[in-house]
């Protein structure tokens, strides 16, 4: 391999009862600006003597085997990196980003099977994308953010061991409010349905929610009557927003069973599941009531925007 390539994008593809381990020499390249890296089945990242990818400022990785201790040694080596991507990376727990003074956007996948950091730490972040498993990642100092896009993955199965239940939900609520929480001050933030589904089983019970400072919202999410609490809430707690975008469709399966769950600490609630799309509708044009005139309103999905009048039909059941 040249020492001279700047762009590199590696894919791995070996059978699944080989292990495979990138050369040390690999670490030693200076050149690289871009380095994308997909590995399949097993496929491992040992940086044993440290990185020396002094020019790298775009770095992805996707299926890595990697453990705190090779993150560490190759982000030691990587002084100029402004953007990193983990897709999927497991035996990686905790992340320390305190060293890396220009990385500016951090996206971090996880989910059921193959995780990826537990504890992340980045101060100096500017953008953070966090699509996270049930099994909450905790954000420990993100004091620098100013736009974050977050949501929770889960996977429907008929497998009992990944029955989601009451204590579950009761845990994530807390991981989830915690994020809510660490990205107050962010000026731009984006949430997915699953994560505003807990928002909403939140809601309905009373639990507290922090102010916000965000200017821009954007809620990536199908339009159900699961969603609408969270909804509501958010705007209340959104003083200070400009811009609302809705990316909605008109159906939706719950992350919970609604006998588990779905019940409020109030006597007599009851979910008005015959037209949820009259309610985001109705949510909409409360808000751009009391919104200034530079505000900007929008939704995108098969019902009217929020200068609309009723409801295109359709309603999630």
């Amino acid at each position: 391999m040249s020492r001279n390539v700047e762009n590199l994008s590696l894919d791995v593809r070996r059978p699944y009862y080989e292990e495979y381990k990138l050369p040390d020499f690999f670490y030693n390249s200076s050149s690289f600006k871009q380095l994308n890296i997909k590995f399949a089945h097993k496929m491992v990242m040992e940086c044993r003597y440290g990185s020396s990818w002094v020019s790298l400022q775009k770095l992805s990785l996707t299926c890595c085997s990697i453990s705190d201790d090779s993150m560490a040694k190759i982000l030691s080596g990587c002084p100029n990196l402004e953007y990193l991507r983990l897709y999927l990376c497991r035996k990686l727990k905790f992340l320390d980003l305190r060293n890396s003074l220009r990385l500016r956007t951090l996206e971090v996948n996880r989910n059921l099977k193959k995780r990826g950091p537990r504890q992340i730490v980045a101060p100096h972040i500017h953008c953070h994308r966090l699509v996270d498993s049930l099994t909450s990642c905790t954000l420990v100092d993100v004091g620098s953010l100013t736009e974050a896009k977050l949501d929770i993955c889960y996977v429907q199965t008929n497998n009992p061991f990944f029955e989601f239940t009451k204590p579950d939900f009761l845990q994530l609520q807390v991981k989830v409010l915690e994020m809510l929480e660490k990205v107050q001050n962010a000026e731009k933030l984006t949430f997915g349905g699953n994560f505003i589904e807990i928002l909403s089983l939140a809601e309905i019970r009373g639990v507290y929610f922090p102010m916000l400072k965000v200017k821009s919202l954007t809620l990536d999410t199908v339009i159900s009557q699961y969603v609408i609490p969270g909804i509501e809430r958010l705007l209340q707690n959104s003083p200070d927003l400009e811009k609302l975008t809705v990316r909605g469709r008109t159906s939706s399966n719950a992350i919970l069973k609604p006998d588990q769950c779905w019940k409020s600490s109030k006597d007599g609630f009851n979910w008005n599941t015959s037209c949820c799309c009259c309610v985001l509708s109705a949510l909409l044009l409360s808000c751009a009531d009391g919104a200034s005139s530079d505000s900007d309103l929008a939704y995108s999905g098969n019902t009217p925007d929020a200068g609309g009048a009723g409801c295109g039909g359709g309603c999630g059941d």
